[in-house]
């Protein structure tokens, strides 16, 4: 046989160790798209779980704002003082009247005062009194020298509850920041006719904090939208924002965190505005953070609230890396091999 016939055969074992490469390598790909189809479920999954954290926290702290609320408005003698002093705030405008009012202030403080104690011994941040027409408000249990603004068209919640009669409740902006909130409604008749005169707001945070975050693997941090809460909010309240953190990104500001860490994120722009289950890596750890904006009641417009919830993942991480690594180990030994 002649030195031209054998070239043929020659390149026959190159085509073969091709076509041999090529096969294994499809293996190899259909081997690691099915763990990659396992670890986006696992993704998908602990995206779920955060949402579920998420809410789960908001009703604890609803559900708690309502109980206290009604607790207090239980007390016939507060409720008496406040049907007493609303009668004064919407017939009396003389400076005699004003005194009366600051004595029936004074009076109605006193009388929450107890209340107000106990509550801040279990989160509640703000405890307000608020008197109709126009949603003005009476007494701030926080503040109680802040008083007489009214937030008539830029609390929608309380306007519901003035509006409605019934308890209104879900997460909200006040004036010193946003927290889950519950609206009492009280009557000016104790049969509850003749429209509300009066409403109570109990405030929690928007996050839990202190020994409900201990030990929990999921972390949580909440949103401002600056320009739809800016006109709420106090200037004393947006100025210990920006101290706290001065960064805005997409018109976002951070307002609170159950992690310090995440003030490092925010600033470095490593937060996932508008995404779920996006991955986030710092300090050697993998986290794996959603960003949800919430829902407020009663507001017409783009909410102004946003919460990002993250958890640590690292070894889940780093054990899908390492069977990358083995399956494309193993792949390219069988290749060798063959």
């Amino acid at each position: 046989m002649s030195a031209n016939d054998k070239r043929p055969y020659h390149w026959l074992s190159w085509v073969s160790a091709l076509g041999l490469a090529m096969v294994f390598s499809l293996f190899m790909w259909a081997d690691l798209e099915g763990h990659r189809k396992v670890w986006e479920e696992r993704l998908a999954w602990n995206t779920q779980t955060q949402k579920y954290y998420m809410d789960a926290s908001g009703r604890d702290l609803t559900q708690q704002a309502m109980l206290l609320a009604q607790l207090v408005g239980s007390n016939q003698l507060v409720v008496d003082k406040l049907r007493e002093a609303h009668k004064v705030f919407v017939a009396d405008e003389t400076t005699s009247g004003a005194e009366r009012l600051r004595v029936l202030r004074q009076e109605l403080r006193t009388l929450l005062q107890d209340y107000w104690s106990g509550m801040e011994g279990v989160g509640v941040q703000q405890f307000n009194v608020f008197f109709a027409p126009g949603a003005v408000n009476f007494l701030r249990m926080q503040s109680p020298d802040r008083y007489g603004d009214s937030l008539s068209g830029i609390r929608p919640l309380i306007a519901r509850a003035f509006s409605s009669g019934v308890p209104a409740w879900g997460i909200d902006v006040a004036r010193q920041g946003s927290g889950y909130r519950a609206m009492l409604p009280i009557t000016a008749n104790a049969d509850a006719t003749g429209g509300v005169v009066a409403v109570l707001e109990i405030g929690m945070s928007s996050l839990p904090h202190g020994e409900d975050v201990q030990g929990e693997p999921v972390q949580m941090a909440i949103f401002l939208r600056k320009s739809a809460v800016e006109q709420v909010l106090w200037e004393q309240t947006r100025h210990a924002l920006n101290q706290q953190n001065p960064t805005t990104v997409d018109d976002w500001r951070l307002e609170d965190t159950t992690d310090p860490q995440l003030h490092k994120w925010w600033s470095r722009g490593l937060v996932p505005i508008g995404q779920q289950g996006q991955l986030l890596h710092s300090d050697d750890k993998t986290y794996i953070a959603s960003w949800w904006e919430l829902p407020q009641p009663g507001a017409q417009e783009q909410s102004g609230l946003a919460m990002l919830v993250w958890s640590d993942i690292t070894p889940a991480y780093e054990a899908y890396l390492s069977t990358r690594e083995r399956v494309i180990g193993k792949w390219m030994t069988a290749l060798v091999c063959a």
